[in-house]
């Protein structure tokens, strides 16, 4: 997914076959900070909605900063001007929400 400085995006994702992702108050502790320390420095939080089985984000990005990860099967490495995500800068995009 690419993300552009100045659009707001709707993010979510969910377990796998819908199975729980928060199984406790630790785990939705434990996500929020993760939300804070990797999404703040880039996107204002406009709500958020967490649920025992999938989380959606709507996040207005302030700055973005290019990592080249060169990662096998990343279609969104930087100048690829055709990258799935150019054409859906205000619509909803699933995110791998990964951390750490």
């Amino acid at each position: 997914m690419k993300f552009e400085t100045g659009f707001i995006y709707h993010i979510y994702n969910q377990g796998n076959n819908h199975e729980p992702i928060f199984f406790g108050n630790d785990n939705y502790l434990f996500f929020l900070k993760k939300m804070r320390t990797y999404v703040l420095p880039y996107a204002d939080f406009l709500c958020y909605c967490l649920m025992p089985n999938h989380f959606h984000w709507l996040v207005y990005v302030r700055h973005v900063e290019i990592c080249n990860s060169n990662s096998p099967g990343d279609s969104n490495s930087p100048g690829d001007s055709n990258s799935p995500g150019d054409s859906n800068k205000t619509g909803d995009s699933n995110s791998t929400g990964e951390f750490e």
